[in-house]
């Protein structure tokens, strides 16, 4: 038996999974869809309605299949997906539980009981959920369903980190046989996590130190800007247009000067140049860039017509650069955008470590709709890396199949030749494989999770006519977008001249206050971390007195400091970007020896180490930012 859906159940079930909205409508489409192709088929036996949960009916069980196949056993589908999971999981305690299919959602109700792990279920078939989810009532409670490569990436790199990726990566079987194309964009995109996680850490260990202090510097002068996520979205339902400096930007350029002034261009630094050479100014250009990189603005004209959106951290040449204004960028996982969220409540924008990605974040804030993407490769179109006029324009590269390797060189001989890692994906349109690399992977799956979840609410257009396919975004020419969405003049200067100037600037005295407060908790770690130097210390000489009788005591206060110093340091992130990494790295060093004292020895000498690592960041950072604060707050 085949019953109707029923909207109430799909709602519900959603709910339970967290699903985005995106989501819901594509499915709801596909149920108005009159001529879909019906290859999912959910049977239920007589005894059980479709407001029954999976499993339940007393007699004949569910039946799901794909093709005629079945995606489960066809006379015993929990018993199956209980002993699956229980040989999956095997008494495992992973970090995070990452599996392949949704099914009936029998695998993924075994797992919720097997595990406190988080788990995301990776559902790529939007026929099967169009089938199951109206009809079957699921029993989840934790799980998090994802059915797009990007989302899955970004979902799992916010639960892993360098000291948290035990990660459990499992299937359905019937799943894996059917859908091989599809499993292997999942083992991807779970490679693409780690990596993530592996960037990220390598990239905060190189620049933590610089960071700072480009943050120290650069804050008087950006508390004379309006942050931009102040402005409100004054360009709602108007069009916005992306601009990448990726080497298919060179055939649109003619398109985008008519667009200048149809649309709100915000284009990414590396774009400047290109731009600048057929005399179109972008409204707003993205800089994130912690190194000085003043050089990629040589011949840009007309920068008093454009504002710089900044991070804090960027390089404080940046700000010297002569724009209009600076708009500056309070993005997730910034220590200012913790200040300004407690001074002025302003919640920080989602970020995704590239400018391109500010540049989406941009012109969703200010309401844009729809948001056409053009120079946005993500991949090695025409065998180049960026458009012929860039600064990274001459770059060259060779792609070598067999060995998934890149090698590229700089014709003009100011720089040198190397390679990269490389990989296949599918082509803007559909139009066959380009290469790319897995850092520009990374920023293309994290505008497809964008696409999925909060951008989801706009109509998403890539018009770059080359690189890599945005799943989830629609794909048609420059110029079919801007006749289509673009039909009208739109002064985006005035309207944004008027909005930046209309916004007030953040209280100096609150976000003074707010710098202060960290630096209380900065103290405070560095207060625990002083007492763990002195117990410490007492403890390994009494080590080495062989006045063992007496060390328990200190080391049960040893223990309470370093509970109390690990909740301090949770609490300020300037301590954990400065020494985070190195803390990280200490605590992961292996005893010497297998005997308790020898163990125990070590593990304070380890302790000490961290404390001292806090207590000299501690230091540095109070020296830096109180002096800073008062001065904010006596501007």
């Amino acid at each position: 038996m085949r019953p109707d859906p029923s909207p109430e159940i799909l709602a519900r079930n959603l709910e339970r999974l967290g699903a985005p909205p995106a989501l819901a409508r594509q499915l709801q489409d596909l149920l108005d869809a009159s001529d879909r192709p019906v290859q999912v088929a959910l049977d239920l036996p007589p005894g059980q309605s479709s407001g029954q949960p999976s499993g339940q009916s007393s007699g004949q069980p569910p039946r799901l299949t794909f093709a005629g196949q079945d995606l489960h056993h066809p006379e015993a589908p929990v018993q199956q997906a209980a002993g699956e999971v229980g040989a999956f999981l095997a008494n495992r305690r992973p970090h995070l539980v990452v599996f392949f299919g949704l099914g009936l959602g029998l695998h993924a109700r075994f797992i919720e009981q097997q595990t406190d792990a988080p788990v995301l279920i990776y559902e790529p078939r939007l026929d099967v959920l169009a089938e199951v989810l109206p009809r079957l009532p699921l029993e989840l409670e934790r799980a998090v369903l994802i059915t797009n490569p990007g989302h899955l990436v970004e979902a799992a790199a916010q639960h892993l980190s360098a000291v948290r990726h035990d990660l459990a990566a499992g299937a359905i079987p019937a799943y894996r046989q059917l859908f091989p194309a599809e499993f292997d964009a999942f083992r991807e995109a779970l490679n693409q996590a780690l990596k993530r996680i592996q960037i990220n850490q390598s990239t905060r260990d190189s620049f933590a130190v610089n960071w700072a202090e480009h943050l120290r510097l650069n804050l008087p002068a950006l508390v004379q800007s309006p942050p931009l996520a102040a402005l409100p979205p004054v360009f709602r339902d108007r069009p916005g247009i992306l601009v990448g400096a990726g080497p298919s930007l060179d055939r649109n350029m003619e398109v985008l000067a008519r667009a200048r002034d149809r649309a709100l261009v915000c284009a990414v630094h590396t774009a400047a140049q290109p731009l600048a050479r057929l005399g179109i100014v972008p409204h707003i250009l993205t800089m994130l860039e912690g190194h000085q990189l003043d050089y990629f603005f040589e011949g840009v004209t007309g920068r008093d017509q454009t504002y710089l959106a900044v991070d804090p951290q960027t390089h404080p040449c940046h700000l010297q650069l002569g724009y209009k204004g600076l708009l500056p960028l309070n993005q997730d996982g910034r220590t200012s955008s913790d200040w300004l969220e407690k001074a002025a409540g302003l919640r920080p924008l989602p970020a995704g470590g590239s400018v391109a990605c500010a540049a989406l974040t941009i012109l969703h804030h200010l309401g844009c709709n729809p948001i056409i993407l053009v120079g946005m490769d993500a991949a090695f179109t025409d065998g180049r890396t960026h458009s012929q006029h860039a600064e990274t324009g001459c770059c060259r590269i060779q792609f070598d199949r067999e060995q998934n390797l890149i090698t590229f060189n700089y014709l003009d001989g100011r720089r040198g030749e190397g390679q990269w890692e490389a990989m296949e994906v599918e082509a803007w349109g559909g139009r066959g494989m380009v290469p790319t690399r897995p850092v520009y992977s990374s920023f293309r799956y994290w505008f497809e999770a964008a696409g999925q979840t909060w951008a989801g609410d706009r109509t998403l257009i890539n018009a770059t006519e080359g690189g890599a396919r945005f799943q989830g975004f629609r794909e048609m020419t420059l110029a079919e977008a801007v006749d289509r969405h673009c039909p009208d003049h739109l002064d985006a200067a005035a309207v944004l001249d008027q909005a930046v100037q209309a916004t007030p600037l953040p209280d100096p005295a609150a976000l003074g206050r707010a710098i202060l407060e960290e630096m209380d908790q900065v103290k405070a770690a560095a207060e625990a971390a002083l007492q763990i130097e002195r117990t410490g210390t007492r403890v390994l000489k009494l080590f080495r007195d062989r006045k063992l009788g007496q060390v328990q005591p200190l080391l049960d206060r040893l223990a309470v400091a370093e509970k109390e110093l690990q909740g301090r340091t949770l609490q300020t992130r300037l301590i954990n970007s400065l020494v985070g990494h190195k803390i990280m790295a200490i605590s992961q060093q292996k005893a010497p020896a297998d005997d308790p004292v020898s163990r125990t020895v070590h593990s304070v000498e380890l302790s000490l180490q961290i404390a001292r690592l806090v207590k000299q960041a501690a230091g540095d950072i109070r020296e830096n930012f109180e002096p800073l604060a008062e001065g904010i707050m006596g501007s």
